[in-house]
């Protein structure tokens, strides 16, 4: 008899491969918006400027039809979150009790957690912030911004290294405060963390949601509680 906890297991294996979808659609905009900057900056008051045109067109709208799968991906992952949840509210007859609970999945509601209260009761108004810690409790406050030693822009290198972004661009989302966690967990070996942060997870092509696989090293996991929910990320193998 199939159980809950096997369900489950499927319910994962499908959310992890959506997950992996949705950061090659992210890569896939992200290239095809570099590759239609550049063409329209090279072939400006040229004479292929017009031949070009269609081309720059279709790159464009490479980069939408991206975005528009990216969005409908996350529609999928909200859908599955929504299955699990009603199956495990129905799990309260016959052998249903002896099931373990499964994992979080990708997109939930926030957990009702007093560590989760009470670590975005402390956290300063002013500015996007986060408190995390690994399974040993260890914990730190992380701020948004520029960070004095450069490290912002190590993580921006790190992508454009990966044909994520623009050579010579900047990606914004290098300062926010969920990819630097995931990546000073990738560059201290740290497996598994949670983040609480004051202000919900940022989206869009070259957006938190979307970097974070990237940022994290593979097997690695970061579990994100914003005000609105709670998202699950983990590390691809991009080496």
């Amino acid at each position: 008899m199939t159980t809950f906890a096997d369900v489950a297991a499927i319910l994962d294996r499908v959310v992890r491969k959506v997950e992996d979808s949705i950061a090659n659609l992210a890569q896939a905009a992200a290239l095809a918006e570099e590759c239609r900057a550049g063409l329209a900056e090279t072939v400006a008051g040229t004479a292929q400027a017009g031949e070009a045109e269609a081309v720059i067109a279709s790159f464009a709208a490479v980069k939408d039809g991206a975005e528009t799968r990216i969005a409908e991906a996350g529609a999928t992952l909200d859908g599955i979150a929504r299955i699990r949840a009603s199956l495990e509210s129905g799990r309260g007859s016959g052998t249903a009790a002896s099931i373990p609970t499964p994992p979080v999945p990708n997109s939930t509601a926030p957990r009702d957690e007093p560590w989760v209260a009470r670590s975005r009761a402390h956290l300063p108004a002013y500015q996007t912030s986060g408190v995390f810690r690994d399974r040993d409790g260890h914990a730190d406050m992380i701020q948004s911004g520029r960070e004095a030693d450069g490290e912002h822009d190590r993580i921006n290198d790190h992508l454009i290294q990966l044909g994520i972004g623009r050579l010579g661009a900047t990606i914004e989302a290098s300062k926010h405060v969920e990819v630097k966690v995931g990546w000073r967990m990738r560059l201290n070996g740290v497996d598994e963390a949670e983040l609480v942060v004051n202000n919900e997870l940022c989206n869009g092509v070259l957006s938190c949601a979307k970097l974070l696989p990237f940022v994290l090293g593979p097997g690695q996991t970061l579990t994100v509680h914003d005000p609105v929910r709670s998202r699950v990320f983990r590390g691809k193998d991009v080496r």
